[in-house]
């Protein structure tokens, strides 16, 4: 590939008088064609003959150069041979189908086999394909996971989705960015919006949401959704709407565009006042360093913030203009209403009281907790995207770690809750679950320790002293257990 230039410019070098305009048209070409290579392997190749075949054409287009630039008989048999071996290649169907590759932490790939090949396609923006296990489904975009029908994963799409619009007092315009699986969306469904846009960069990824129906129950029929193919940065920061709440998509580092410190700005100026942003923070994947950062960026702009936990990630709920307040009555009134119920029917049916325990605090202890200076994380100073895969930790140690320092954030949950809509249940039914969701965390720490009898013998007594339900265990054993097998 950067054999071709050379040869041209000394070619061409042979004319002494028109020198300067032959090097100079040379350059413009070049440049030009640069331009437009890039242009047709993007959005042309790869839309219509695939990664694999675009690529084989591509060789052959440059075997077919070496026999323009070279004279000897025996170079030319080479070439020549060349270029019959790669069309014979390009007419094979089994070496032009495209290979499905799923991404392993970061660290390793995985061939997925065709039997457990659900959709792929490789489309202008992303190769888009769904991994069959079983029942199981997992949606890979470029490779990574970025939605699974485990049930695991469901409470994080579903707890990010339900949070913040049982916290508004009244969400009436919402945006998502990112449809993924269609999880969050379906569950944004189940509350009275008015305007309900969704922004999602990849039609493939549209048309791969078709079939997670059982889990973001059919949401793309829904007549409110606003469905828009573009960017969902560029969106945000183009329109001129205003929203109640927006949600970001799951994404894991190292794609790190969303956890800038601009991203969330873009967020926050397209919120109303008193408008909700929820942020997904992948506790699993980041270190304590790390989570600081993402922390630091977020509460740049949203100075009121609260964090959760919901057993596998945090989430962050930021609010444009004052601090954040939870109207008790309104809150659990929404989270019975049959729609909502409907929605959490898929990870167990958690009750208000289970949903509210997952608050860890507000972020005033984070702020006094980290008083050195912790490095900006911006469009122009990517620190998180260039550090993040440099860790030493294995990922079980970031996850401890990252544990641990949300263990020292918590705060009352009092000091986010309306005095003036108190519910008598509260003291009770609120302390009872907030005290199991402590134990299992501890627990998980413990796991994470290797003290395994100690973590049993600490579930078994919440278990039987607290009268934990059947239907509550299942609701809560990922607290327990995810990521310590």
């Amino acid at each position: 590939m950067g054999l071709v230039f050379p040869a041209l410019l000394k070619w061409i070098g042979r004319e002494q008088r028109s020198l300067g305009t032959d090097v100079g048209t040379l350059y413009a070409v070049n440049t030009a064609s640069s331009v437009l290579g890039a242009f047709v392997a993007g959005f042309v190749l790869i839309a219509t003959i695939g990664v694999n075949t675009g690529l084989l054409l591509l060789a052959a287009l440059y075997g077919a150069t070496s026999l323009l630039l070279v004279s000897s008989k025996p170079a030319r048999l080479v070439s020549g041979l060349v270029v019959m071996v790669i069309a014979g290649l390009v007419l094979n169907p089994e070496i032009r189908a495209p290979r499905y590759w799923y991404n392993g932490g970061f660290t390793q790939a995985f061939a997925v086999p065709e039997a457990n090949t659900a959709f792929l396609e490789e489309g202008v923006t992303a190769t888009v394909g769904i991994v069959q296990n079983g029942s199981e489904r997992q949606l890979t975009v470029n490779g990574v996971i970025v939605a699974q029908t485990k049930e695991h994963d469901l409470w994080d799409l579903l707890s990010k989705a339900h949070l913040p619009m049982l916290i508004h007092p009244n969400p009436k315009r919402v945006a998502l960015v990112g449809l993924g699986a269609g999880v969050s969306l379906g569950a944004v469904e189940k509350y009275d919006v008015d305007v309900l846009d969704c922004i999602e960069i990849s039609p493939e990824v549209v048309r791969a949401c078709r079939l997670f129906e059982r889990v973001n129950q059919d949401c793309l029929a829904d007549p409110r959704l606003n469905l828009i193919l573009n960017d969902g940065r560029h969106f945000l920061e183009t329109t001129d709407k205003e929203y109640d709440v927006i949600n970001v998509d799951p994404t894991d580092p190292p794609v790190c565009p969303l956890y800038t410190q601009d991203f969330f700005h873009a967020c926050k100026n397209r919120l109303a006042d008193g408008g909700l942003m929820v942020q997904w923070v992948p506790v699993f994947r980041l270190s304590p360093d790390n989570i600081a950062i993402v922390f630091n960026a977020f509460l740049q702009e949203f100075s009121s913030t609260s964090i959760w936990y919901n057993g596998t990630a945090a989430l962050l709920i930021g609010r444009k203009g004052g601090p954040i307040s939870i109207n008790l009555q309104r809150f659990i009134a929404r989270a019975n209403s049959p729609g909502v119920r409907e929605s959490l029917a898929l990870i167990g049916n958690p009750d208000p009281w289970m949903l509210l325990a997952m608050y860890v605090g507000d972020a005033s202890k984070f702020l006094e907790q980290h008083t050195a200076p912790i490095p900006e994380n911006t469009d122009d100073r990517p620190f998180l995207e260039y550090t993040v895969l440099r860790s030493p930790d294995a990922m079980r140690a970031k996850e401890y770690w990252t544990l641990k320092m949300l263990a020292g954030l918590g705060t009352p949950i009092e000091r986010v809750l309306d005095p003036g809509a108190v519910v008598p249940s509260f003291q009770t039914e609120f302390y009872r679950m907030r005290t199991i969701t402590n134990s299992f965390f501890s627990a998980r720490l413990r796991l994470f320790e290797g003290n395994n009898q100690e973590a049993r013998a600490l579930v078994e007594r919440t278990i039987t002293g607290l009268k934990v339900t059947p239907e509550e265990l299942r609701c809560l054993d990922h607290f327990y257990s995810l990521g310590v097998q």
